[in-house]
């Protein structure tokens, strides 16, 4: 009978460190994939926060050195699509207008969206 209690004991014991690897291996790839979720997220908010600042400098191409986007556009070397332009007069506009309604995260309140080659 103590045969049969030793092979019980070695399974059980077998068992319980493969359940603690995969235990480990889990949390390996939890932690993984966490810090990777982490680096996307971070990733995403320092694009905003460039695109929003570049949104901006935009806008007071536009607005504050009397340019129309066209020219806005040219000013900046070819690096600009009309429709990226198009996108960051948006952005601006919108951030402009929230900040209007007093929700300024960023301290540009109460500055003008900005206006295409036509006026809008």
């Amino acid at each position: 009978m103590s045969g049969g209690q030793s092979v019980r004991q070695q399974a059980r014991r077998a068992a319980m460190a493969a359940q603690t690897k995969r235990k480990k291996e889990v949390e390996a790839r939890d932690r993984r994939r966490r810090d990777l979720a982490v680096k996307v997220m971070i990733g995403l908010k320092e694009r905003d926060a460039c695109e929003l600042d570049a949104a901006r400098a935009l806008r007071r191409l536009v607005e504050d050195e009397k340019l129309t986007m066209k020219e806005a556009i040219q000013w900046c070397g070819g690096e600009l699509t009309v429709s990226q332009g198009s996108r960051l007069k948006a952005l601006a506009t919108d951030a402009a207008s929230v900040s209007a309604s007093g929700d300024d995260a960023d301290g540009d309140a109460g500055v003008a969206p900005a206006r295409d080659e036509d006026g809008s």
